[in-house]
């Protein structure tokens, strides 16, 4: 081999090596450090890949164990509801059983039933006021409960509808309201044999008395606009004042028994023989002499046991369905956490260090560089021999 001074090839080739072998410590050292096997996509493309994928299954289930524990949360809110309406009506039972003994009199049966009144409103109030995040719960208006169970974007596999557990709890849907002959303040309209049952309307009402001349006064129901005008309770038309009129706001009035939608209103015209309006249809019709409807017999008072036992029984099966919903999520709660633990070890062998085997690694490259070190310097002494034959 020729000796030159201008370039010192073995100086390249041993440097070349060091390089080498330095880069790859660098690497070990960066593997150690972080305990990660893959610290830039260069390291491993594949795994890479391959260990984004499961790392996104195992955050989408963590999340899911979330959504799992606020949903059952949402249900344990629903279900304490329904617990305290199914209270409510278990009293009432009871209630309506000692009515049926004919060994308790007027006064006492009496009584009794003022007590089911009471308990009966406030069914419906839990039934509207039972929410969780402003989200009613037992009013009958959630249409759909979405719960995102699993990590997968397939509604099939990883998306359940609670909407079924929850119901509408008014007493209504039920059919369990107070029927006229228990009601000790309702009505019999002598002309037509209606129950006119009493009851306390929140929205407001106004009842519009127009005189013109000789002519009998007409009536007219009247509501409120969202700008505080009055309008036809029927149709929503203006109203547009008139000589003569006189306005009266109504705070109560009748609902007739076993009717339904708009017409359920029914409002007094104050008269000593009243004319009765319906909201919506301003239909009116003259009551003739007005009976108490008022009968707490035995048989009445077992007929609407029969009522309420049923009630009992319908609410039980929706709390059942509500505990079938919470098994199941609890299921998916600890399936998902099985899933979590297997791509946790599946992903180990593509994301962290085996430090032993790096460890092993390491002490191979330190006696490899401290080598080529070594040459580096041994081939550096090269040009020094072409100088001592220049003398």
């Amino acid at each position: 081999m020729p000796i030159t001074l201008g370039t010192n090839i073995p100086s390249y080739s041993s440097r070349m090596q060091l390089n080498k072998v330095s880069d790859g410590l660098n690497g070990i050292y960066q593997k150690l450090s972080t305990g990660s096997k893959i610290n830039k996509a260069g390291d491993d493309a594949a795994g890479l890949v391959i260990s984004q994928n499961m790392q996104a299954k195992i955050n989408g289930s963590k999340q899911a164990m979330k959504n799992i524990q606020t949903a059952e949360s949402f249900l344990k809110v629903a279900e304490d509801g329904m617990v305290s309406i199914s209270d409510h009506f278990q009293r009432i039972n009871d209630l309506l059983t000692d009515m049926a003994n004919d060994t308790n009199g007027i006064e006492s049966r009496t009584a009794a039933i003022r007590e089911v009144i009471e308990r009966l409103s406030e069914i419906d109030r839990l039934a509207k006021s039972t929410n969780f995040n402003g989200m009613s719960m037992l009013d009958g208006s959630v249409e759909s409960i979405l719960v995102q169970m699993g990590p997968d974007s397939d509604a099939d596999t990883s998306v359940l509808d609670i909407s079924t557990a929850l119901s509408d709890c008014h007493v209504k849907s039920f059919n369990a309201e107070l029927p006229g002959a228990l009601h000790p303040d309702a009505k019999i309209n002598s002309e037509d044999d209606k129950v006119l049952i009493p009851k306390t309307y929140k929205d407001e009402y106004w009842l519009l008395k127009r005189t013109s001349g000789s002519a009998d006064p007409t009536y007219k129901i009247l509501t409120k606009n969202e700008n505080g005008d009055y309008v036809d309770a029927s149709d929503g038309s203006a109203y547009e004042e008139a000589e003569g009129d006189t306005i009266t706001e109504v705070k109560e009035g009748y609902e007739i028994e076993n009717t339904s939608g708009d017409n359920t209103i029914v409002l007094s015209d104050g008269a000593e023989t009243p004319t009765y309006y319906t909201v919506g249809t301003n239909a009116q019709y003259t009551v003739g002499d007005l009976t108490d409807a008022f009968q707490p017999s035995n048989e009445t008072c077992r007929n609407y046991m029969e009522t309420i036992q049923n009630a009992i029984s319908k609410i039980a099966t929706q709390r059942g369905l509500l505990g079938a919903y919470e098994n199941r999520m609890e299921s998916s709660y600890d399936s998902l956490s099985t899933r979590i633990e297997s791509l946790e070890s599946a992903k180990v062998p593509y994301t962290d260090t085996d430090i032993a085997e790096e460890a092993t690694a390491l002490t191979r490259s330190q006696i490899m560089q401290q080598i080529n070190v070594a040459v580096l310097s041994n081939t550096n002494t090269t040009q020094q021999l072409a100088l001592s034959l220049l003398g």
